[in-house]
């Protein structure tokens, strides 16, 4: 419910009050839509705060050092997607191998992206593993001209 609606309801109880009702209307719909509006403020002052607190708990520990509390990166398991299937995500370092077993890593997204933007490392970037052939595919993959443009 809106302040606006707040006047609706204010004008409603006008409407059948003639004059008494009319001040009456006022009255309420300025105090629905003052508690309405109060409410609102409270909520935004409470997400305002929640933002301020997440902001310096990350100014105290960067993403990528290993978690404060814990004493461990919280992200290990992620490196390298584990699992019965033939491919796997995670960091393009550990997606890029083992040499031999015929699987191409592709960025995603690009890893010309990921360093234009401030992102991972090359190797710490994610990737997946897929088919040679599909990979070459992907319209990021390779030195042509749409590839370049696509990365940039």
């Amino acid at each position: 419910m809106s302040t606006f609606a707040g006047a609706e309801a204010g004008g409603e109880i006008g409407a059948v009050g003639g004059p008494i009702g009319i001040a009456a209307g006022i009255v309420v719909g300025a105090v629905v839509g003052t508690a309405l509006g109060y409410g609102a403020a409270k909520l935004g002052q409470a997400i305002h705060n929640a933002n301020e607190k997440a902001d310096e708990q990350l100014k105290t520990s960067d993403a990528s050092e290993p978690c404060v509390e814990c004493n461990e990166d919280p992200c290990a398991h992620l490196r390298k997607g584990t699992g019965q299937g033939k491919y796997h995500g995670g960091a393009h370092g550990e997606t890029k191998g083992p040499k031999g077993d015929g699987l191409d890593s592709h960025h995603m997204p690009a890893a010309q992206a990921n360093e234009a933007g401030g992102g991972p490392a090359r190797d710490d970037g994610p990737a997946i593993q897929m088919e040679p052939e599909d990979h070459k595919d992907t319209m990021s993959n390779g030195s042509g001209e749409d590839a370049k443009l696509y990365r940039a």
